[in-house]
Order: C-alpha cells, then sequence, then structure tokens
C-alpha cells in the first residue's frame, strides 16, 4: 500500500510539472544571492590559474647567466677555440689546454732594427743608422724616439748609453736591406749586439760587433738567422649551463580547476548561484533531491520558491510646522486689523472732534 502511494504521489509530482529533478539555475556571480533559502544556492571556489614557460633557452657561461635562470645540470662544451699565445682568463668550468708550437716566418719579416747587450769600455757614441733600399737606393722611412739617429746628419754624436730600436715603415727581407752605422769608439774591445726583429720581437737575424773602426756595413752574409721558434700557446673550451628566462602566463578569469595549469592560492574567490526553478522536491530530511527515481522509493514532498524581498525601511515624513510665536503674532496683527475696521466710524468721529 505505502508503495502505491508513493507512485501515486510521483505521478501526481509529473502531472503538476514539478521538475526538480531538471534543475535551472542562474549564472554565476560574486555576490551572494539574498532572499534564497540556503538550500537552493550553490557555492564554489574559484582561483586564478598560471603555467610557466621557459622562454630565451640558451647556454652560456657561468659568468655571462646575468639575471637569467640557470639549470646546472643542463650543460653542455664549447667548441674549442682557435689556438692563440695569449693565455685566457681563468673562468670557472673553463678547460685550458697549453702546448708548445713552432712559429715560422717568412722571409720578408723584417719590422725592426735594434742594438742591444752592450759591453763597453769606453764612451761608445753614435751619429747615424743609415738604412736604405738596396734596389732603389732611396732612404727607408722609420721611426724612432732617437731621431738624431735618423736626421741624415752625420757630424753630431751622441753617447750611447740605452738601447735602440728603429722600426721600419713595411716588411722587408734581408736582402732589401743596406744598413750602415756610424760611430765613435776609442777602445778596440766594446762591442755590440744588431738584431734585425719580427713585429712581435723575435729575433730574426743576429750578430755582435766588435768597434774597432767607426762604419759597420751590415752583410747579410755574417748574421746568424732563425726563422722559428717555439712558444707556447693556449686554447680553451667552457662548460655552458642551460640558461632561460621566465614567462608566467595568467589566466583572465577564475576557475576551479584548469588543466595543464597551478593554482593561485591567494585569488581564493567564491563564487554563487542559485535555483531558479519555481518548484522543487525536498526528501523528508529537507535535502534537495534531483534524481527522478528517488521518489518512487523515498518520500518526498514539492517545496514552491518564493524569494523573500528585504523589508523596506519606512520613512516617516512629518509635516511641516509653524512655531506657536509666530501664530500668536498673526493672530494678534489679524485681530487688531478687525477691530479697527470694527469701530473706524467712531474713530474718525472721535479725530474729527479733536482737530476743530
Amino acid at each position: 500500500m505505502k508503495k502505491i502511494l508513493k507512485a501515486i504521489l510521483f505521478i501526481s509530482i509529473i502531472l503538476v510539472k514539478v521538475k526538480a529533478y531538471e534543475l535551472t539555475y542562474s549564472q554565476w556571480s560574486t555576490t551572494y544571492p539574498e532572499g534564497y533559502e540556503e538550500i537552493l544556492i550553490e557555492s564554489e571556489k574559484r582561483y586564478l590559474w598560471y603555467k610557466e614557460t621557459r622562454i630565451n633557452e640558451e647556454y652560456l657561461r657561468i659568468d655571462q647567466v646575468g639575471d637569467k635562470e640557470i639549470d646546472k645540470n643542463d650543460y653542455i662544451y664549447s667548441k674549442e677555440s682557435d689556438p692563440s699565445i695569449v693565455r685566457p682568463d681563468e673562468i670557472d668550468g673553463r678547460i685550458i689546454h697549453e702546448f708548445q708550437e713552432p712559429i715560422y716566418y717568412d722571409d720578408k719579416s723584417i719590422k725592426k732594427i735594434k742594438l742591444y747587450d752592450y759591453d763597453f769600455y769606453d764612451n761608445v757614441s753614435i751619429s747615424e743608422i743609415d738604412i736604405t733600399d738596396v734596389f732603389s737606393g732611396d732612404k727607408i722611412v722609420c721611426t724612432t724616439s732617437d731621431n738624431y739617429l735618423i736626421d741624415g746628419d752625420l757630424d753630431v754624436y751622441n753617447e750611447l748609453n740605452h738601447e735602440i730600436e728603429i722600426e721600419l715603415n713595411d716588411y722587408y727581407k734581408v736582402d732589401e736591406l743596406s744598413i750602415k752605422i756610424y760611430y765613435s769608439s776609442s777602445n778596440n774591445k766594446s762591442s755590440f749586439m744588431l738584431g734585425l726583429l719580427s713585429d712581435d720581437n723575435h729575433k730574426l737575424f743576429r750578430i755582435k760587433y766588435l768597434l774597432d773602426g767607426d762604419t759597420i756595413i751590415v752583410d747579410e752574409r755574417n748574421l746568424m738567422k732563425n726563422f722559428a721558434r717555439i712558444v707556447t700557446k693556449y686554447s680553451y673550451i667552457d662548460k655552458l649551463y642551460k640558461t632561460y628566462e621566465i614567462d608566467r602566463v595568467v589566466t583572465d578569469d577564475y576557475y576551479k580547476e584548469y588543466d595543464g595549469y597551478k593554482k593561485i592560492e591567494e585569488s581564493e574567490t567564491i563564487y554563487y548561484r542559485y535555483i531558479t526553478n519555481d518548484a522543487v522536491l525536498l526528501d523528508g530530511g529537507g535535502r534537495l533531491v534531483t534524481d527522478r527515481t528517488y521518489c518512487i522509493k523515498e518520500d518526498c514532498y514539492v517545496k514552491y520558491i518564493t524569494k523573500e524581498e528585504p523589508e523596506k525601511e519606512i520613512v516617516v515624513e512629518n509635516p511641516k510646522t509653524i512655531d506657536n510665536i509666530y501664530i500668536y503674532v498673526i493672530l494678534v496683527t489679524l485681530s487688531f486689523i478687525a477691530l479697527i475696521f470694527i469701530y473706524r466710524r467712531k474713530i474718525y468721529l472721535v479725530l474729527s472732534n479733536l482737530f476743530k
């Protein structure tokens, strides 16, 4: 019998078109819906969400990272640098290779003339170092801090008390140069070294001259030559770390979940919506029923929805009043005027008799 009654109740609900199992809702809003029972209101916490992506990824030396992020677990090594005679700076992660290697000079590599390694037994003076082109006979343009040595004046001598270096304007072969040195020495034991140098100061040719006359004419056949030398060279490879910048993309709206993104906890915002049906089904415990078959097995009842309107505050407007003192003044004035009107004739007669 009980089941029959429940079936009848369910059928009656359908007949009156109460569709509690097909609930309709308002739009979500951050404003709490006033005037609706709590059972009709849904709420959910929503958040802004973000995703971080790497941009401007590149491998850099540790000293080049700057403000970028660095992943020290992700690194590669650079290509080995070209060999250089200059030792590279020490940098964290840099591997420096040091090795010996011969350098070979071309025949046309003479760029400087130098006097050095003096062994003097008297005051040696020097007047001129005459440098000309063998084939043209022209003086070769050159520079030196001791300009008196290349000014063409053979009569003026200066004491030779420091190394002399003359730089040629171009590169020459030894057989292209005619070199004459004019000097003065009274002791036949004094000597100095003459060197023909490359631009990096390697002595390509050298000879020791005994100062037993007043002029030296350089003869290439007497020169010792060395067109190769062993130098220390360096190369290096650098340890390069993965570096990048972070681009943080944040959602424009608030969501309960957002695939692939991380929640911004501090952005928590509560959204609300409410049921817009005219009526709903509640079970015996007053809980909302959404399953149409539920009421076949359990007791349900229909609840019609009415929104509670907030009470309006009644504003009582007091009528405008006139202060009592003004009423008294008005009444006295009107009374006085009335008396004058009533007794005007008598007053006139009295005044007339007085002024006859």
